[in-house]
């Protein structure tokens, strides 16, 4: 004769801990909290009929053509038809506010007004104190007589790219970065005591 096991909530917990599910769990679980939340603060209006399409569209997705098949389906996930009716609630609810989201203009303004923010340029950067050394290398690299990681090597001793916002360069060196179109070599670009080969 096999002796009932039984689960409690803790033991739940305490699975979710050893597989190292649990933040990801909390995480999901703020994420709805923070949607119903936000469907609530902006009074969203959820009738009988949009409810009901919203489970419509669960059957669908989970191929649930009838009643004995919904049936089965909550047994397996230990659904109630309450659970069923709040998931149907809840998609519906993150549904609408990902419309509002992608719908909404003011996110395409602000990107647009805070272009200089979020414009990035990864960049090579050799800095040489003679305008003629930079002139003769720049010449150099056009004419295919040596390449730029060769200069980099040469003029650093650990060259690395570096990611540059506009606000990170000068305005004058700003300005010629962001009007090029990478990648490419920018002719040296003089600045109060340094030569900038880009």
């Amino acid at each position: 004769m096999q002796r009932k096991i039984s689960i409690s909530l803790d033991d739940l917990i305490q699975q979710a801990k050893y597989l190292n599910q649990l933040p990801q769990l909390i995480e999901l679980a703020i994420q709805s909290q923070v949607l119903l939340r936000s469907a609530e603060n902006q009074g969203m209006i959820i009738t009988k009929s949009d409810l009901q399409q919203s489970a419509d569209r669960l059957r669908v997705k989970y191929n649930l053509l009838s009643a004995k098949d919904t049936l089965a389906w909550l047994k397996i996930q230990y659904f109630s038809l309450d659970d069923f009716e709040a998931l149907a609630y809840f998609n519906l609810v993150r549904s609408r506010l990902m419309d509002e989201i992608i719908n909404d203009q003011q996110i395409e303004r602000l990107f647009v007004d805070q272009t200089l923010e979020y414009g990035r340029a990864v960049i090579y950067e050799v800095v040489f104190s003679s305008w003629e050394l930079a002139m003769e290398t720049y010449y150099g690299l056009l004419e295919h007589e040596t390449d730029f990681l060769a200069v980099l090597h040469q003029y650093n001793p650990q060259p690395n790219s570096r990611s540059v916002r506009r606000q990170d360069l000068s305005p004058d060196c700003s300005a010629i970065v962001f009007a090029c179109n990478p990648p490419a070599l920018l002719s040296p670009i003089r600045l109060r005591k340094s030569v900038h080969l880009i």
